[in-house]
């Protein structure tokens, strides 16, 4: 156990992005993540900050595993100078199941962003939770080793109308190891799903581990680049209610639920109060055998 007084973790964005590990940046296909991180590049070596959060100056690079190079350079073009302090190259068809090639090929990077960071998933399998768990685990040790912090920026699946999350990290990507192995989540949404080619407006959810969460809403400028307009601190989920979801898993009464819970620590009225809630913001609901289920995206899938 670590009991270093005066420990301070590293960050390379202040509160947000500590160093040394690996972070994702997950959104819908064209809910402009690349130009969201773009973005936040560009303000980073002009004003020495990222999302107005102090950002100390490093070696930065970016690659895509799934973009060829003409296509990296059309939107780098669009944030003036970027293209050329930017330290960036495809590597479309490379590192397919090897993680080590990132880290051999951008030696002394600070920050390495990797967009279609998937691919590197052994034999794809980005929905298997042992597979990415053991990918995120190699890379995080490789990430310590090497002193250096990664980006990676992958497809979440698309949002549904009335699709209701317990917790907003377990949006990325189809497997639940994504968010548990890595260390800050950040998540790009159109506010409407439906309309997200035609709608101009974004939400960005900021999820850190051991920080405070907050959303920030992000419009699309005439030039294509988003600027943010406002921000809000979001609650923090009990383990409480993630206990009771788990517990109701494919479906429970009542009775099993808090039997389940109760290796917890949580009363049967414990279990009533967030049986409520979770009812109330539409996460699950109550079937006329009295069987409690997830609503209509089960959590964690």
């Amino acid at each position: 156990m670590e009991t270093e007084q005066g420990w301070k973790r590293p960050y390379l964005w202040e509160n947000i992005l500590p160093s040394n590990t690996i972070h994702l940046l997950g959104g819908p296909s064209g809910a402009g993540k690349t130009r969201l991180l773009m973005g936040w590049l560009k303000e980073w070596q002009d004003k020495g900050t990222v999302m107005g959060m102090a950002s100390p100056k490093c070696r930065i690079a970016y690659t895509a595993m799934d973009r060829v190079a003409d296509s990296i350079r059309e939107t780098l073009q669009d944030f003036g100078d970027l293209s050329n302090s930017l330290t960036w190259r495809s590597m479309i068809g490379r590192g397919f199941g090897d993680i080590k090639i990132l880290l051999d090929d951008f030696p002394g990077v600070d920050l390495l962003i990797v967009d279609g960071i998937g691919t590197l998933v052994p034999d794809g399998k980005i929905i298997d939770y042992g597979v990415v768990a053991r990918f995120l685990t190699r890379m995080n040790l490789l990430c310590a080793q090497a002193k250096m912090t990664i980006l990676g920026i992958l497809h979440t699946a698309k949002t549904k109308e009335n699709e209701k999350y317990i917790n907003p990290r377990q949006r990325i990507a189809g497997s639940v190891a994504w968010a548990a192995y890595a260390e800050t989540i950040f998540l790009l949404d159109p506010l409407n799903p439906d309309q997200a080619s035609s709608s101009n407006i974004r939400r960005l959810w900021v999820l850190p581990r051991n920080k405070k969460e907050f959303t920030t809403d992000y419009r699309f400028d005439q030039n294509g680049v988003l600027t943010a307009e406002s921000s809000t601190e979001i609650e923090t989920w009990d383990s409480r209610e993630e206990a009771i979801l788990a517990a109701i898993g494919g479906g429970s009464d009542r009775q099993d639920i808090v039997r389940n819970c109760f290796v917890y620590g949580i009363s049967s009225a414990a279990v009533d109060r967030g049986l409520k809630k979770l009812l109330e913001l539409g996460v699950i609901q109550r079937l006329s055998t009295g069987f409690y289920v997830q609503g209509c995206t089960p959590v964690g899938n």
